[in-house]
């Protein structure tokens, strides 16, 4: 439980620190989490159980992990400097608030099953029943993890490419004017 807590803890302190205001968006910036984040996936994943039911808790904690990414995406603004052209990106409260249900159901599902016998006998129960190992729980959490950083930057690629679009659309007045 402790080690949930801390490693929750980091992640979100780490997410805010270099995410939270108004941040320039390079890939200087995005290069570091692009490069660590699957070399972390591929440590915690190469040992993953591969059993039918593993891959459909599997494709689950992607899809939940999608769905924070999409949260996380759309609680990021993006603006560009009129006088530089430059991109940033501005996360507040919606943004905190998207990672920290994220990690924070993952500390309520750790504690859950460590401090909580009801809890534990139902998720015990519901594994055993649907033939899913205690092995597949922490690739599940890789996995929301990676979806989640994966969707949100894919996304945020999108939204620059379209603003860089209509930037390059308008003549070279309208631009530093704007």
């Amino acid at each position: 439980m402790k080690q949930a807590m801390v490693a929750s803890a980091l992640i979100l302190m780490y997410v805010l620190i270099t995410q939270y205001g108004r941040r320039k968006f390079s890939w200087h910036t995005w290069l570091p989490p692009l490069l660590s984040i699957p070399a972390i996936g591929v440590i915690y994943l190469r040992t993953a159980p591969m059993t039918r039911a593993d891959l459909v808790l599997d494709g689950l904690s992607i899809g939940a992990g999608a769905v924070f990414g999409l949260l996380a995406a759309r609680s990021t603004r993006l603006e560009r400097d009129a006088r530089t052209l430059r991109i940033y990106t501005r996360c507040g409260i919606a943004f905190v608030a998207t990672w920290t249900v994220a990690l924070g159901s993952r500390v309520a599902f750790v504690w859950g099953l460590q401090d909580d016998a009801a809890f534990r006998q139902s998720v015990g129960t519901f594994m055993r029943n649907h033939h899913i190992g205690p092995d597949a729980i922490a690739p599940a959490f890789v996995l929301i993890a990676l979806a989640m950083f994966s969707i949100r930057l894919a996304a945020l690629v999108v939204k620059v490419r379209q603003l860089s679009a209509r930037v390059a659309d308008q003549p070279a007045e309208a631009v530093h004017a704007s």
